[in-house]
Protein backbone atom coordinates (compact mmCIF):
# COMPACT_ATOMS: atom_id res chain seq x y z
CA UNK A 1 0.00 0.00 0.00
CA UNK A 2 1.33 3.29 -1.00
CA UNK A 3 2.04 5.77 2.01
CA UNK A 4 -0.21 8.42 0.31
CA UNK A 5 -3.66 7.81 0.30
CA UNK A 6 -6.93 10.10 -1.31
CA UNK A 7 -9.16 11.10 1.76
CA UNK A 8 -13.08 9.84 1.04
CA UNK A 9 -14.51 12.57 2.94
CA UNK A 10 -12.52 15.73 1.19
CA UNK A 11 -10.77 14.47 -1.31
CA UNK A 12 -7.64 14.97 0.28
CA UNK A 13 -4.66 13.61 -1.77
CA UNK A 14 -1.99 13.96 0.52
CA UNK A 15 -3.53 11.80 3.36
CA UNK A 16 -0.65 9.90 4.96
CA UNK A 17 -1.21 6.73 6.81
CA UNK A 18 1.14 8.34 9.54
CA UNK A 19 -1.79 10.78 10.09
CA UNK A 20 -4.71 9.68 12.47
CA UNK A 21 -7.04 12.37 11.18
CA UNK A 22 -7.05 13.45 7.83
CA UNK A 23 -5.52 17.09 8.27
CA UNK A 24 -7.34 19.32 5.80
CA UNK A 25 -11.42 17.87 7.66
CA UNK A 26 -10.29 16.55 10.45
CA UNK A 27 -12.40 12.91 9.94
CA UNK A 28 -10.92 9.78 10.70
CA UNK A 29 -7.84 7.90 8.81
CA UNK A 30 -8.98 4.45 7.72
CA UNK A 31 -5.38 3.94 6.54
CA UNK A 32 -3.77 4.97 9.76
CA UNK A 33 -0.86 3.25 10.77
CA UNK A 34 0.69 3.96 14.18
CA UNK A 35 3.65 1.90 13.37
CA UNK A 36 4.26 4.07 10.42
CA UNK A 37 4.69 7.64 12.68
CA UNK A 38 6.26 10.36 10.47
CA UNK A 39 8.49 12.45 12.44
CA UNK A 40 11.82 14.87 11.52
CA UNK A 41 15.00 14.08 13.03
CA UNK A 42 16.64 18.06 13.80
CA UNK A 43 20.08 16.35 13.60
CA UNK A 44 21.41 14.13 10.42
CA UNK A 45 23.97 12.26 13.11
CA UNK A 46 21.73 9.38 13.96
CA UNK A 47 20.10 11.23 16.04
CA UNK A 48 16.62 9.63 17.97
CA UNK A 49 13.44 10.69 15.17
CA UNK A 50 10.83 12.87 16.87
CA UNK A 51 7.48 11.12 17.57
CA UNK A 52 4.90 14.12 16.66
CA UNK A 53 1.71 13.93 18.80
CA UNK A 54 -1.44 13.60 18.52
CA UNK A 55 -4.54 15.95 18.28
CA UNK A 56 -7.06 15.87 21.33
CA UNK A 57 -10.52 14.73 21.11
CA UNK A 58 -11.83 18.65 21.48
CA UNK A 59 -9.10 19.76 18.34
CA UNK A 60 -10.72 17.19 16.63
CA UNK A 61 -14.12 18.05 17.32
CA UNK A 62 -13.57 22.00 16.79
CA UNK A 63 -11.41 21.14 13.43
CA UNK A 64 -14.54 18.99 11.72
CA UNK A 65 -16.69 21.25 13.24
CA UNK A 66 -15.07 24.50 10.95
CA UNK A 67 -14.70 22.30 8.11
CA UNK A 68 -18.63 21.68 8.19
CA UNK A 69 -18.84 25.81 7.78
CA UNK A 70 -16.86 26.03 4.59
CA UNK A 71 -13.82 26.93 6.99
CA UNK A 72 -10.46 26.29 5.37
CA UNK A 73 -8.34 24.39 7.76
CA UNK A 74 -5.27 22.78 8.14
CA UNK A 75 -5.15 20.21 11.57
CA UNK A 76 -1.60 19.90 13.12
CA UNK A 77 0.13 22.00 10.41
CA UNK A 78 4.25 21.58 10.73
CA UNK A 79 5.01 25.58 11.26
CA UNK A 80 8.98 25.96 11.03
CA UNK A 81 9.12 29.22 13.40
CA UNK A 82 13.11 29.02 13.54
CA UNK A 83 15.26 27.43 10.89
CA UNK A 84 15.59 24.34 12.92
CA UNK A 85 12.42 23.84 15.01
CA UNK A 86 8.99 23.20 13.65
CA UNK A 87 5.61 23.53 15.71
CA UNK A 88 2.40 22.23 15.42
CA UNK A 89 -0.19 23.89 16.68
CA UNK A 90 -3.62 22.54 17.29
CA UNK A 91 -5.73 24.03 13.93
CA UNK A 92 -4.50 26.81 11.61
CA UNK A 93 -7.21 28.66 9.72
CA UNK A 94 -6.76 30.08 6.41
CA UNK A 95 -3.34 29.95 6.33
CA UNK A 96 -3.06 32.91 9.40
CA UNK A 97 -5.04 32.31 12.08
CA UNK A 98 -3.61 30.01 14.38
CA UNK A 99 -6.23 28.54 16.82
CA UNK A 100 -5.49 26.46 20.01
CA UNK A 101 -7.49 24.35 22.27
CA UNK A 102 -5.95 23.96 25.77
CA UNK A 103 -6.44 21.48 28.30
CA UNK A 104 -5.38 22.09 32.11
CA UNK A 105 -1.48 21.01 31.22
CA UNK A 106 -1.41 24.92 30.12
CA UNK A 107 -2.13 26.59 33.42
CA UNK A 108 0.91 25.06 34.50
CA UNK A 109 3.10 28.49 35.19
CA UNK A 110 6.35 26.47 32.74
CA UNK A 111 3.64 26.06 30.39
CA UNK A 112 1.91 29.17 30.14
CA UNK A 113 5.25 30.65 29.54
CA UNK A 114 6.40 28.71 27.11
CA UNK A 115 3.03 29.24 24.95
CA UNK A 116 3.01 33.04 25.58
CA UNK A 117 7.32 33.58 24.43
CA UNK A 118 5.99 31.38 21.40
CA UNK A 119 3.05 33.22 20.53
CA UNK A 120 4.98 36.19 20.60
CA UNK A 121 6.84 34.63 18.21
CA UNK A 122 3.94 33.90 15.90
CA UNK A 123 2.57 36.73 16.06
CA UNK A 124 5.50 38.82 15.09
CA UNK A 125 5.61 36.31 12.04
CA UNK A 126 2.26 37.87 11.04
CA UNK A 127 -0.01 34.72 12.49
CA UNK A 128 -2.70 35.85 14.56
CA UNK A 129 -3.48 33.69 17.75
CA UNK A 130 -6.16 32.65 19.48
CA UNK A 131 -6.52 29.99 22.10
CA UNK A 132 -9.77 28.67 23.78
CA UNK A 133 -10.04 25.54 26.48
CA UNK A 134 -11.87 22.35 26.50
CA UNK A 135 -14.66 23.32 28.17
CA UNK A 136 -15.43 25.93 25.83
CA UNK A 137 -15.51 23.51 22.92
CA UNK A 138 -17.54 20.63 24.56
CA UNK A 139 -19.97 23.67 26.64
CA UNK A 140 -19.90 26.68 23.65
CA UNK A 141 -18.84 24.92 20.46
CA UNK A 142 -21.51 27.92 18.48
CA UNK A 143 -19.87 30.57 20.41
CA UNK A 144 -16.25 29.41 19.68
CA UNK A 145 -17.52 29.22 15.55
CA UNK A 146 -18.98 32.63 15.90
CA UNK A 147 -15.90 33.80 17.47
CA UNK A 148 -13.04 32.70 15.11
CA UNK A 149 -15.76 33.71 12.21
CA UNK A 150 -15.98 37.81 13.61
CA UNK A 151 -11.62 36.96 14.27
CA UNK A 152 -11.32 35.96 10.90
CA UNK A 153 -13.25 39.01 9.03
CA UNK A 154 -11.81 41.83 11.56
CA UNK A 155 -8.16 39.94 10.55
CA UNK A 156 -9.28 40.29 6.73
CA UNK A 157 -10.38 43.62 6.48
CA UNK A 158 -7.52 44.97 8.79
CA UNK A 159 -5.03 46.61 6.40
CA UNK A 160 -2.15 47.36 9.07
CA UNK A 161 -2.19 43.81 9.58
CA UNK A 162 0.94 41.67 8.22
CA UNK A 163 0.96 38.62 6.07
CA UNK A 164 1.97 35.26 7.57
CA UNK A 165 5.10 33.71 5.61
CA UNK A 166 4.88 30.56 4.05
CA UNK A 167 6.95 28.78 6.47
CA UNK A 168 4.64 25.50 6.43
CA UNK A 169 5.56 21.40 5.42
CA UNK A 170 7.67 21.02 2.86
CA UNK A 171 8.11 24.58 1.63
CA UNK A 172 11.45 24.35 3.37
CA UNK A 173 13.80 21.89 1.77
CA UNK A 174 14.63 19.25 3.77
CA UNK A 175 18.26 19.85 3.10
CA UNK A 176 18.33 23.36 5.06
CA UNK A 177 15.36 22.43 7.88
CA UNK A 178 17.84 19.76 9.13
CA UNK A 179 21.68 20.50 10.26
CA UNK A 180 23.79 18.78 8.28
CA UNK A 181 26.69 19.34 10.39
CA UNK A 182 27.45 17.94 13.83
CA UNK A 183 27.21 20.19 16.88
CA UNK A 184 30.81 19.32 17.70
CA UNK A 185 31.97 21.19 14.18
CA UNK A 186 29.35 23.57 14.51
CA UNK A 187 31.17 24.99 17.46
CA UNK A 188 34.98 24.57 15.88
CA UNK A 189 33.29 26.60 12.87
CA UNK A 190 32.08 28.60 15.57
CA UNK A 191 35.23 29.16 17.37
CA UNK A 192 37.75 29.84 14.39
CA UNK A 193 35.35 32.07 13.24
CA UNK A 194 35.15 34.23 15.76
CA UNK A 195 38.80 34.77 16.05
CA UNK A 196 38.92 36.89 12.77
CA UNK A 197 35.54 38.95 13.37
CA UNK A 198 37.14 40.63 16.79
CA UNK A 199 36.92 44.22 16.81
CA UNK A 200 35.75 44.10 13.52
CA UNK A 201 31.85 44.45 12.72
CA UNK A 202 32.19 45.27 9.27
CA UNK A 203 33.36 41.79 8.64
CA UNK A 204 29.48 39.91 9.63
CA UNK A 205 28.21 40.22 6.44
CA UNK A 206 26.85 37.48 4.27
CA UNK A 207 30.07 37.60 1.84
CA UNK A 208 32.54 37.13 3.87
CA UNK A 209 30.65 34.68 6.07
CA UNK A 210 30.31 32.33 2.87
CA UNK A 211 33.74 32.98 1.87
CA UNK A 212 35.34 32.10 5.37
CA UNK A 213 32.91 28.91 6.05
CA UNK A 214 33.04 27.56 2.19
CA UNK A 215 36.79 26.17 3.54
CA UNK A 216 34.98 23.54 5.60
CA UNK A 217 33.66 20.29 4.59
CA UNK A 218 31.19 19.94 5.48
CA UNK A 219 30.48 23.69 5.03
CA UNK A 220 27.38 25.11 6.83
CA UNK A 221 26.72 27.61 3.94
CA UNK A 222 23.48 26.71 1.79
CA UNK A 223 22.04 24.91 5.28
CA UNK A 224 20.18 27.31 7.59
CA UNK A 225 19.71 24.93 10.43
CA UNK A 226 23.42 24.91 10.87
CA UNK A 227 23.94 28.62 10.18
CA UNK A 228 21.47 29.65 12.74
CA UNK A 229 23.13 27.57 15.32
CA UNK A 230 26.47 29.24 14.21
CA UNK A 231 25.12 33.13 14.83
CA UNK A 232 23.39 31.87 18.00
CA UNK A 233 27.26 30.92 19.16
CA UNK A 234 29.01 33.63 17.35
CA UNK A 235 26.61 36.02 19.18
CA UNK A 236 27.38 34.17 22.84
CA UNK A 237 31.19 34.49 22.03
CA UNK A 238 30.77 38.47 21.58
CA UNK A 239 28.60 39.13 24.76
CA UNK A 240 31.16 41.48 26.94
CA UNK A 241 30.12 44.15 29.79
CA UNK A 242 30.19 48.18 29.21
CA UNK A 243 33.10 49.78 29.16
CA UNK A 244 32.03 52.21 32.25
CA UNK A 245 29.97 49.84 33.96
CA UNK A 246 31.93 46.80 34.45
CA UNK A 247 29.08 44.91 36.19
CA UNK A 248 26.59 45.35 33.23
CA UNK A 249 26.38 43.38 29.81
CA UNK A 250 26.88 45.63 26.88
CA UNK A 251 23.24 45.08 25.30
CA UNK A 252 23.64 47.47 23.09
CA UNK A 253 26.94 46.09 21.14
CA UNK A 254 24.83 42.73 21.33
CA UNK A 255 21.76 43.65 19.34
CA UNK A 256 23.99 45.48 16.64
CA UNK A 257 25.80 41.77 15.77
CA UNK A 258 22.31 40.84 16.05
CA UNK A 259 21.11 42.88 13.32
CA UNK A 260 24.06 42.11 11.69
CA UNK A 261 23.18 38.38 11.77
CA UNK A 262 19.53 39.08 10.59
CA UNK A 263 21.58 40.45 7.37
CA UNK A 264 23.75 37.32 6.85
CA UNK A 265 20.89 34.98 7.23
CA UNK A 266 18.56 37.19 5.06
CA UNK A 267 21.30 37.46 2.34
CA UNK A 268 21.81 33.30 2.34
CA UNK A 269 18.36 32.27 1.89
CA UNK A 270 16.20 35.18 1.81
CA UNK A 271 13.29 37.46 4.44
CA UNK A 272 11.89 33.88 5.25
CA UNK A 273 15.28 32.82 7.30
CA UNK A 274 15.32 36.08 8.64
CA UNK A 275 12.17 35.90 10.55
CA UNK A 276 13.17 32.56 11.75
CA UNK A 277 16.51 33.97 13.20
CA UNK A 278 14.33 36.56 15.21
CA UNK A 279 12.09 33.54 16.43
CA UNK A 280 14.53 31.55 17.17
CA UNK A 281 16.01 34.65 19.73
CA UNK A 282 12.23 35.13 20.92
CA UNK A 283 12.43 31.44 22.58
CA UNK A 284 15.67 31.79 23.72
CA UNK A 285 15.54 34.92 25.12
CA UNK A 286 14.26 34.03 28.22
CA UNK A 287 16.60 31.16 29.08
CA UNK A 288 19.23 33.65 27.76
CA UNK A 289 19.08 36.25 30.72
CA UNK A 290 18.11 33.03 33.45
CA UNK A 291 21.84 31.88 32.43
CA UNK A 292 23.05 35.49 33.19
CA UNK A 293 21.84 35.32 36.30
CA UNK A 294 22.46 31.68 37.85
CA UNK A 295 25.41 31.41 35.43
CA UNK A 296 26.81 35.10 34.92
CA UNK A 297 27.14 33.91 31.00
CA UNK A 298 25.64 32.06 27.32
CA UNK A 299 26.02 28.23 27.06
CA UNK A 300 29.20 29.09 25.00
CA UNK A 301 30.98 31.16 26.91
CA UNK A 302 33.74 29.93 29.18
CA UNK A 303 34.26 31.87 31.98
CA UNK A 304 31.63 34.08 33.81
CA UNK A 305 31.31 37.16 32.31
CA UNK A 306 28.89 39.17 34.99
CA UNK A 307 28.19 38.82 38.88
CA UNK A 308 23.95 39.46 38.88
CA UNK A 309 23.56 39.93 42.58
CA UNK A 310 20.51 41.88 43.52
CA UNK A 311 17.25 42.62 42.05
CA UNK A 312 18.04 45.97 41.10
CA UNK A 313 20.78 44.38 38.65
CA UNK A 314 18.34 41.94 37.12
CA UNK A 315 15.59 44.50 36.65
CA UNK A 316 18.22 46.89 35.21
CA UNK A 317 19.39 43.87 32.82
CA UNK A 318 15.66 43.03 31.60
CA UNK A 319 15.14 46.77 30.70
CA UNK A 320 17.97 47.12 28.82
CA UNK A 321 17.55 44.40 27.09
CA UNK A 322 14.13 45.47 26.06
CA UNK A 323 15.44 49.01 25.32
CA UNK A 324 17.97 47.30 22.92
CA UNK A 325 15.64 44.50 20.85
CA UNK A 326 12.29 45.40 20.69
CA UNK A 327 12.76 47.08 17.65
CA UNK A 328 13.40 43.19 16.16
CA UNK A 329 10.20 42.14 17.81
CA UNK A 330 12.13 40.33 20.66
CA UNK A 331 10.98 40.60 24.26
CA UNK A 332 11.93 39.53 27.88
CA UNK A 333 9.36 39.94 30.63
CA UNK A 334 10.47 39.52 34.52
CA UNK A 335 7.96 36.88 35.18
CA UNK A 336 8.77 34.91 32.75
CA UNK A 337 12.48 34.93 33.54
CA UNK A 338 11.59 34.29 37.80
CA UNK A 339 9.23 31.04 35.95
CA UNK A 340 12.37 29.89 34.07
CA UNK A 341 14.29 30.33 37.33
CA UNK A 342 12.51 28.65 39.29
CA UNK A 343 12.71 26.00 37.11
CA UNK A 344 16.62 26.20 36.89
CA UNK A 345 16.43 26.09 41.05
CA UNK A 346 14.27 22.75 40.88
CA UNK A 347 16.07 21.19 38.20
CA UNK A 348 19.47 21.63 40.91
CA UNK A 349 17.44 20.77 43.35
CA UNK A 350 16.51 17.15 41.67
CA UNK A 351 20.00 17.13 40.43
CA UNK A 352 21.41 17.38 44.42
CA UNK A 353 18.88 15.03 45.20
CA UNK A 354 20.26 12.80 42.99
CA UNK A 355 24.08 13.31 43.68
CA UNK A 356 23.11 12.48 47.21
CA UNK A 357 21.63 8.80 46.16
CA UNK A 358 25.03 8.16 44.95
CA UNK A 359 27.06 9.57 47.66
CA UNK A 360 24.89 7.02 49.82
CA UNK A 361 25.79 4.04 46.79
CA UNK A 362 29.17 5.40 47.29
CA UNK A 363 29.09 4.87 51.14
CA UNK A 364 27.95 1.65 50.85
CA UNK A 365 30.38 0.28 47.83
CA UNK A 366 27.33 0.07 45.83
CA UNK A 367 29.32 2.21 43.05
CA UNK A 368 32.19 3.68 41.91
CA UNK A 369 33.33 7.34 43.18
CA UNK A 370 34.53 8.01 39.54
CA UNK A 371 30.17 8.31 38.70
CA UNK A 372 30.38 11.15 41.18
CA UNK A 373 32.85 13.14 39.14
CA UNK A 374 29.99 14.61 36.51
CA UNK A 375 28.66 16.73 39.72
CA UNK A 376 31.82 18.62 39.81
CA UNK A 377 30.15 21.62 37.83
CA UNK A 378 27.47 21.53 40.79
CA UNK A 379 29.98 21.33 43.60
CA UNK A 380 31.69 24.47 42.25
CA UNK A 381 28.66 25.79 41.74
CA UNK A 382 27.73 25.78 45.54
CA UNK A 383 30.77 26.64 46.52
CA UNK A 384 30.89 29.72 44.79
CA UNK A 385 28.02 31.09 43.58
CA UNK A 386 25.25 30.45 46.07
CA UNK A 387 26.43 32.16 48.60
CA UNK A 388 25.21 35.81 46.65
CA UNK A 389 21.46 34.14 45.63
CA UNK A 390 19.95 35.52 49.17
CA UNK A 391 18.25 37.83 46.90
CA UNK A 392 16.19 35.64 45.09
CA UNK A 393 14.54 34.31 47.96
CA UNK A 394 12.38 37.35 48.09
CA UNK A 395 12.47 37.70 44.42
CA UNK A 396 11.23 34.67 43.62
CA UNK A 397 9.54 33.44 47.04
CA UNK A 398 11.88 30.42 46.91
CA UNK A 399 13.35 28.67 49.78
CA UNK A 400 17.08 28.97 49.23
CA UNK A 401 17.34 25.97 52.33
CA UNK A 402 16.06 23.50 50.07
CA UNK A 403 19.28 23.76 48.26
CA UNK A 404 21.07 23.92 50.94
CA UNK A 405 19.88 21.52 52.99
CA UNK A 406 20.35 19.04 50.00
CA UNK A 407 24.29 19.79 50.05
Amino acid sequence: MSDQQICQTCGNEQLLRSQKYCRKCASDNPYYDPSNLISYNHDSQNQPRIKRSEPTKYAVQLARALHSEGIKIQLEPEIWYTSCNFYTPDILVNKDLIVEVDGPYHEEPQIKKNDRIRQRALENSGYLVYRFKNEEIVNSLDYVLDKIESILNEFEHNSDRKTAPQLIEMEIPETQRMSNVSENLIKAYSIALNSTLVGKMEKWSTSYFKEFLSQYSPTPIGNRCAMERILFMLLGLNLRLKSDLQSTIDFEHYSMLFDKSLGVMKGLFGEAAEIELKNAYNITATNFVKNLIFYGKPLIARIRIVWIKDYESIVFHISDFKRQFYRFGIFVEESEVKVECLGELDRIENILKERNKINQQINQNQINDGELRRFGWLERWIQEDLKWLHWLEDWLHYDKSLLVLNQ
